[in-house]
């Protein structure tokens, strides 16, 4: 089976403005595109990644927002990234709150397996882990790259000592981040 390089996307402080603490973002009004985030997709896509973004989302568990909501959004968001040049393969959602116990909620990898489990059935490729990274804002994406054994890259944190053979770093902002994996610079 061909293995590709995958770039897995958080979605609130990674591509979008993330909420005010418990606020959630849910409406079309609310969702602010980060700056350089189309630049960064472009330039990733450019460097022959696949592209997924796997969101926790458990505005859909608390009744905040129904899951045909925030699919709507999302079918916006990729429609707005299409029409700036850029394209995604997927968005992988987690509907469940922390209290669910589900295996697809970060920290851990459950929305990444489904990700490699979904091209395996429909494209009959695999993740190259080895080339594959995890871009996120938290700990618990940072958890979720270092389970599923991709790179991982922290955006505007510290990321703790790891020693596990993969690349972890930080960045500023999706821009940053890009650049850093597509220059080698880490």
């Amino acid at each position: 089976m061909k293995a590709v390089p995958v770039i897995f996307l958080d979605r609130d402080g990674v591509i979008n403005r993330p909420a005010r603490p418990h606020e959630y973002i849910t409406r079309r009004e609310d969702f602010v595109i980060l700056p350089g985030v189309y630049g960064a997709l472009r330039m990733l896509r450019e460097s022959g990644f696949r592209i997924f973004i796997v969101t926790n989302q458990r505005c859909i568990a608390r009744g905040i927002a129904s899951r045909e909501e925030i699919d709507a959004l999302h079918g916006w968001m990729t429609e707005d990234f299409a029409a700036n040049g850029c394209f995604v393969d997927g968005v992988f959602v987690c509907p469940h709150g922390d209290d669910d116990n589900c295996s697809c909620r970060k920290p851990k990898p459950g929305l990444l397996c489904q990700v490699q489990r979904d091209i395996e059935t429909a494209e009959g490729l695999t993740v190259d882990k080895t080339h594959s990274w995890m871009i996120g804002d938290s700990l618990s994406d940072e958890k979720a790259g270092i389970s599923y054994g991709v790179n991982t890259v922290l955006i505007g944190g510290e990321i703790s000592p790891h020693n596990d053979g993969r690349i972890h770093i930080t960045a500023r902002d999706m821009l940053d981040s890009a650049r850093k994996i597509t220059e080698g610079r880490y």
